[in-house]
């Protein structure tokens, strides 16, 4: 029959036991966690170098911000009291269409006067100042819409986004790709609530655009063209880093 001292060494022994299987787990834990964060800072390392390599091509292409840089017209709001002063006319779709690709450059003067006419609707004229907004704050990072090549979705599926349908099966509108703009974009929308703000503002504006364009056009390829201007790709930027999609 075991005595007193037999069970206490046995269960010595078993502790002991218990607390080396526990500590080699831990160790094995902590050996897979420092691999994980090894290879996760080697991304983030391969990541900030390839947004160091897009933000100088930028400033060598583009030039200093005081320059006329004729990528990256200036866009027309900014300071001009007078741009949304006109008497209300008729609007045609194309003017529309033209104004949200904004002015070529600052000699483009059948752009200005497209968009002067296009902003005597209030409802044109909100959208174009928050995607002025949102473009010149992307600019801040390197990113010109003009650089971005988009996947055209079908006009179907704007029509279902139109709709009101949102998630994965309407992805193929949010057509930007380029994972160093999105990177980006996304860093931006971490750090900078001004963006944010702006971004999602300027989202509820394309939104209603898109939803008027259907009601007044029908299935109409005129929202594909809106979708390729400048306003239309920030849109798609956006709406990515936004998780409109997810």
């Amino acid at each position: 029959m075991p005595t007193a001292n037999d069970l206490a060494d046995a269960l010595t022994v078993a502790a002991r036991t218990t607390m080396s299987e526990e500590k080699a787990a831990l160790v094995a834990g902590l050996t897979r966690l420092d691999g994980a964060l090894a290879e996760t800072q080697s991304m983030m390392d391969e990541l900030t170098q390839r947004e160091s390599k897009a933000r100088r091509a930028a400033k060598k292409t583009n030039g200093p911000p005081t320059l006329v840089d004729n990528d990256q017209p200036a866009l027309p709001f900014a300071g001009d009291s007078d741009v949304s002063a006109e008497t209300s006319v008729e609007i045609s779709w194309a003017n529309v269409v033209r104004a949200l690709d904004f002015p070529r450059d600052e000699k483009d003067e059948d752009g200005f006067a497209v968009l002067r006419q296009v902003v005597s609707d209030h409802e044109f004229a909100s959208l174009l100042r928050a995607a002025e907004d949102t473009l010149s704050l992307l600019s801040e990072e390197g990113l010109y819409m003009e650089d971005l090549s988009p996947t055209k979705a079908p006009l179907s599926v704007w029509k279902r986004y139109a709709d009101g349908e949102s998630g994965e099966s309407v992805a193929s509108i949010g057509g930007i790709d380029d994972e160093v703009a999105l990177a980006l974009a996304r860093s931006k929308m971490r750090t900078d609530p001004v963006f944010r703000d702006t971004a999602m503002h300027f989202l509820r504006r394309f939104d209603r655009l898109i939803v008027r364009m259907f009601t007044e056009l029908g299935e109409d390829a005129m929202v594909l063209e809106v979708a390729d201007s400048r306003t239309g790709r920030a849109f798609m930027v956006a709406a990515r880093v936004m998780g409109v999609f997810d």
